[in-house]
């Protein structure tokens, strides 16, 4: 998401209370105009009617539904923008900038003003495809379509959850799998070895993953990968969610829009035993998907509330972490995994190789409880809104390079700071954001090249020090900026 996009897309406080009012709807096909959610349409106001012993008696209510408009609204929210180029695809004025659709679609949504806009009509199935998912991902229902057909909105809907390209591939699960031969079988070369993962890899996990997707589709064994799910909604701001594949089952990186298309998709993978969520701004409809698989939620207990239903998950992270989760599914600090014999080798501190191959990493500063997920299998951090790429956010700026959003921090942004240069203490090559772009960074080299160009960046002379320190603790040889 745009840095600029994030800025007034938190709703007023009567936006919840006429939502919930409204009721919701999913999207399950395409060009619908389902009324967003939000204050467009704010609930009535109830008045007592006349004072007549008749109407007291009964107490009757009048409602007064122009006494409760706002009439800056007035005009048709759903019309198309003018600057879309002419054809069946466009977006309306209810875009919130928030980047989805042009990323997911480049070919044909773009940024034009503040808003996206349709710069050039899909030509090709494939195409046509690509912008349907992106109409079913739109947070807002901002995109439409007049002329599509059953067997595009299908694949479309097939699609997702995608693949994520860029990231290592891995071999496919079978019955007989054990979690330790799988762990074995994906720990990915060292960044130093031939064939070391990075962008290069992109094609083939593509393709390893398309595969696993049409296996689940044959109900063959599906293939271990990271997915994202596509499907976001306007209450997590448009936040990314993604599925990790995996045999100890299933986890859930914060919360799609729920709906039944999407939910037999993930049913198809294998379902959610999982749902981790980063922090409270991208929850999204974590009830309705752990109701619906059964799912346990994972939060930092300092980012539980009652407003958003949240003060029920069933595991609150307490302390500083880190933590990891195990293959009969429990959360547990690394010390007492590496008390209790989990840790392989010497030590046990953050970033070694436990027999889980999920770590939870304490991350404060966006928020005060913001945590991220260590991927280990694929080298990929799921960063939540806490580090993404600058590509997107910057002028010119590559999905290489690191990006933090000072502007819309809600704790401390000096103590988010220090929060990355920990990070070099595991080793990650991919970073998946809830907002902002995917970061891909070649090998070790790389991470603290641009983890210290960033901390520099935003004058942070002490912690990029501490991140120089951090890495060659971890074992990391190189020299910031090569």
């Amino acid at each position: 998401m745009s840095a600029r996009a994030m800025c007034g897309l938190q709703p007023p406080a009567s936006a919840g209370a006429a939502g919930a009012a409204r009721g919701s709807s999913s999207q399950g096909f395409a060009g619908g105009s389902s009324s967003r959610t939000g204050a467009y349409w704010p609930l009535p106001v109830r008045c007592v009617g006349p004072a007549s012993a008749a109407a007291a008696s009964s107490r009757r209510l009048k409602v007064s539904v122009a006494a409760a408009m706002d009439w800056r609204n007035r005009h048709n929210e759903r019309e198309a923008r003018p600057e879309n180029v002419a054809g069946s695809f466009f977006v309306d004025r209810t875009c919130i900038d928030c980047d989805t659709c042009r990323w997911m679609a480049p070919e044909t949504f773009g940024r034009v003003g503040r808003q996206s806009a349709v710069v050039s009509q899909p030509t090709g199935h494939e195409a046509r495809v690509r912008a349907l998912q992106a109409l079913l991902s739109c947070p807002t229902f901002s995109i439409h379509v007049t002329d599509r057909t059953s067997a595009e909105l299908k694949a479309a809907q097939r699609g997702l959850p995608a693949p994520v390209p860029g990231l290592p591939p891995l071999p496919p699960l079978t019955p007989t799998t054990t979690p330790a031969q799988a762990d074995a079988a994906t720990m990915p070369p060292p960044a130093s070895a031939p064939g070391a993962p990075g962008a290069a890899a992109a094609p083939a996990a593509a393709e390893a993953g398309a595969a696993g997707a049409a296996a689940a589709g044959a109900g063959e064994p599906v293939r271990a990968c990271v997915y994202y799910t596509g499907w976001t909604t306007e209450k997590s701001f448009a936040g990314c969610p993604y599925l990790v594949v995996r045999p100890e089952g299933n986890i859930l990186v914060d919360s799609p829009r729920f709906n039944a298309v999407l939910a037999a998709r993930l049913a198809a993978l294998g379902g959610v035993r999982h749902i981790f969520l980063t922090h409270r701004d991208d929850v999204g409809d974590h009830q309705a998907w752990a109701d619906h698989f059964g799912a346990q939620r994972i939060l930092h207990e300092s980012e539980c509330n009652s407003r958003q239903g949240t003060d029920k998950v069933e595991i609150k992270l307490r302390g500083e972490g880190p933590w990891v989760l195990t293959a009969t599914g429990e959360v547990v600090p690394v010390a007492a995994a590496a008390a209790a014999g989990g840790a392989a080798g010497a030590g046990g501190g953050p970033g070694v190789q436990h027999q889980s191959d999920v770590e939870f990493v304490f991350t404060p500063g966006h928020t005060a409880g913001h945590v991220c997920m260590y991927y280990a299998p694929q080298q990929v951090l799921f960063s939540g809104d806490h580090l993404c790429s600058a590509e997107g956010e910057v002028e010119g700026g590559s999905q290489a390079a690191l990006y933090v959003f000072e502007d819309f921090c809600w704790h401390d942004f000096r103590q988010q700071l220090r929060s990355v240069a920990a990070l070099l203490a595991y080793d990650w090559l991919h970073v998946l954001p809830a907002h902002g772009r995917r970061a891909h960074l070649k090998d070790a080299s790389a991470r603290l090249a641009a983890v210290s160009q960033l901390l520099r960046q935003h004058g942070a002379e002490a912690e990029a020090a501490e991140a120089a320190r951090v890495a060659a603790k971890a074992g990391v040889v190189a020299t910031a900026g090569q």
